[in-house]
């Protein structure tokens, strides 16, 4: 409904301004926008964007025409348990009408999104142990990007994110991107939730908002600066992570099997997972219903300790433009 609004206002807002000068034939166009028909009383003449599609014969479309310049507008996420998402939405919150591409999706063919110089996306990951999922990147390669502008966004849960947005941004000009931006971002850490807990808040969601509306305007603009990314080259070496495991509560629903971003879950059966593709994400603990899937508890209490010190320096959001 959102976007069928932004769509009417946007014709709207044309139709009065044609009205200031001399009186267009108005003409009646059935539409397909979000899936659904809508009957739009327009003026011939108007420009209307790629994502509405005319029901109506030629004749009744004659002077109507599709404005391949208009800015469209993306959000290309990872959000294994949510935060990333969270991070996301704040920053594109005065953008308009946007469009998900979520990378957490296993059989997506994402060589066949096509995106143009004209649009911009917001592309954000989290980070793990300093480094974006490598699953992640290699599906943002596959995107033809064709020089579509964006900005690069890691999200992090308060220890550090290291080489995670250079290493985004070299994947992200793989795929064809102009990177014309970066952020870091801190949301509550997705395994020990005593650190930055119920982050990103209200604050954070604001400055967030801050940082997207200077992108959006950079991007309006076509200024050409590059920002400056940390980050060093080469990566840091990546480790091993933690596989959670499930225990009796486990009921087999399959729940985890269907969310998990790598397939690592078995189909026959959801208690075994495979460390070969398993990435810590978190996600199977995070839906799991019977909160039956967790972690070694033993394992964890000592990477606690050891990461504590510097997770409990407040982070804060950070914007390179």
């Amino acid at each position: 409904m959102k976007k069928v609004f932004l769509v009417f206002m946007s014709l709207m807002f044309i139709m009065c301004l044609a009205g200031c000068g001399e009186k267009e034939e108005k003409i009646n166009i059935d539409f397909i926008i979000d899936g659904k028909s809508h009957l739009v009383e327009i003026d011939k003449g108007t420009s209307i964007s790629n994502d509405m599609i005319p029901l109506s014969n030629e004749e009744e479309v004659i002077g109507l025409y599709y404005d391949e310049n208009m800015m469209n507008k993306y959000r290309i996420m990872f959000s294994p348990t949510g935060g990333t998402e969270k991070v996301s939405k704040s920053i594109t919150k005065n953008w308009g009408y946007v469009e998900d591409i979520d990378l957490s999706v296993v059989d997506k063919n994402y060589q066949d999104i096509s995106l143009t110089e004209n649009d911009i996306a917001v592309i954000a990951m989290p980070s793990y142990a300093g480094l974006a999922p490598q699953v992640a990147l290699d599906r943002l390669a596959k995107i033809n990007a064709h020089n579509c502008k964006c900005v690069i966004v890691a999200v992090y849960g308060n220890r550090a994110y290291e080489d995670t947005l250079i290493q985004m941004e070299d994947y992200a000009r793989m795929a064809g991107f102009d990177v014309i931006g970066a952020i870091s971002a801190i949301a509550e850490h997705s395994i020990f939730h005593q650190f930055a807990t119920g982050r990103p808040n209200e604050n954070d969601c604001h400055q967030l908002e801050e940082f997207g509306d200077q992108i959006l305007e950079k991007a309006s603009n076509k200024i050409n600066a590059k920002p400056n990314i940390p980050g060093h080259r080469p990566y840091k070496k990546a480790g091993g992570g933690t596989i959670p495991q499930a225990n009796t509560l486990c009921t087999k629903c399959g729940l985890c099997v269907v969310k998990c971003p790598t397939g690592a879950i078995s189909k026959e059966n959801p208690q075994v997972t495979d460390k070969d593709k398993c990435i810590s994400c978190m996600r199977c603990v995070a839906v799991c219903p019977k909160q039956a899937r967790s972690l070694d508890q033993e394992k964890m209490a000592v990477i606690e300790t050891a990461i504590a010190k510097v997770c409990l320096i407040r982070k804060e959001c950070e914007l390179f433009i």
